[in-house]
């Protein structure tokens, strides 16, 4: 019984002619990838496990390497991902290490300097380009003073919405150019540690670094502001019109919303490497890469196909605009569902360099570990 195998079965990587069959795969280090001769069914049987296993391994450390830095966005109709920084992949240009890659229905333009990229749900009101070295760079409608970032500094975090920019500094405080979404700007005032905002339509969430949610707005019910108040062990959080959700490290979910919001369903679900809320949905990734939906459409015409996402698996990082769904999955290829202008151009461009994108997702994934 034999195969004849030129590609890694587990990472795809190209195997050397004369390799040995003891010899491990030069990328991601699986043991047996040259092995052309089994003694017998058993043999090639425990290959195929071992390859399993192996595979399972690496979609994890690839979904862990998109999560920590929440590299993959859709941010007004366009996509963006972070590279992981480090050398070069062979055969992969230097200039693509550690940028930042925006594409929209027309164009893929690469960022060496940037790091964030944030829009507001209508692209030409606000876009954001977060630089390497903590200043903002602003694109769009200045009417409401939301693009005038030139003195921010220090910046570790952006986020846009129509009207505001807001900007975290690197030692956790807040600040806004524009028309925030609370009249009452001395909430934000008062945030301290915050690492990470998400914004709807009548609040903003602040993420902590130790892990609590601060709440500023002005039409949430007092209920739901004093339940957000208690969550602990928030390591991600993310807003949609006036519902909030946020994953907690060990896994599970948290939601707050008005009462009997379909999407509340979400609150029982486990073990999530990551969780995402437009309009209609709730949306969360398992740390195996299967996609979670809860929420409710019953027009089938305004759902536009989101519902198919919860059948996508084998995903590595998912992202919400207010009415679409966007999934990067472990091949480099991008899923789109939804009310999301051109999305067909958006996927074409996109998965034109899926290879590549798949190779540097590689290349990030064996940087970390898996916990």
């Amino acid at each position: 019984m034999a195969t004849k195998p030129e590609l890694c079965p587990v990472c795809g990587s190209a195997i050397p002619a004369l390799m040995g069959n003891d010899q491990p795969c030069l990328t991601c280090g699986f043991a047996y990838p040259g092995v052309r001769h089994f003694a017998g069914r058993r043999s090639l049987e425990a290959w195929q496990q071992s390859i399993a296993d192996k595979k399972k391994e690496l979609l994890r450390r690839m979904i862990r390497c998109c999560s920590e830095q929440t590299r993959f966005r859709l941010n007004g109709g366009n996509l963006s991902l972070l590279l992981p920084g480090g050398p070069a992949l062979p055969d992969l240009p230097e200039s693509t290490k550690g940028g930042l890659w925006l594409v929209n229905a027309a164009t893929k333009n690469f960022y060496a300097d940037v790091c964030q990229y944030a829009a507001a749900d209508n692209a030409v009101r606000c876009q954001l380009f977060l630089t390497r070295d903590g200043h903002v760079r602003s694109v769009g409608d200045n009417t409401c003073g939301q693009c005038n970032t030139q003195d921010l500094t220090d910046i570790s975090f952006v986020a846009a919405t129509a009207e505001c920019t807001y900007a975290v500094t690197k030692d956790g405080r807040v600040h806004w150019r524009g028309q925030p979404v609370c009249r009452d700007t001395a909430q934000l005032d008062a945030w301290q540690g915050v690492c990470r905002i998400a914004a709807g339509s009548y609040h903003l969430a602040g993420l902590t670094r130790d892990g609590r949610v601060l709440i500023a707005g002005d039409l949430l019910d007092s209920k739901v502001t004093e339940e957000i108040a208690g969550w602990r062990n928030v390591c991600a959080v993310a807003c949609a019109g006036n519902a909030t959700i946020a994953l907690c490290r060990d896994g599970s979910v948290r939601f707050a919303g008005r009462p009997g919001d379909a999407r509340a369903a979400a609150r029982d679900w486990k073990e999530m490497a990551a969780v995402a809320i437009e309009s209609i949905y709730a949306v969360g990734m398992t740390k195996d890469g299967k996609v979670l939906l809860a929420g409710s459409n019953p027009n089938p015409d305004l759902d536009m196909g989101r519902g198919e996402a919860a059948r996508w698996d084998n995903v590595v990082a998912i992202s919400c605009s207010r009415s679409g769904i966007a999934a990067l999955g472990a091949d480099g290829t991008v899923r789109l569902a939804g009310n999301i202008h051109g999305l067909r151009g958006l996927a074409a461009i996109w998965n034109a360099s899926a290879e590549s994108i798949r190779r540097q997702l590689l290349h990030g994934a064996l940087q970390v570990s898996v916990r």
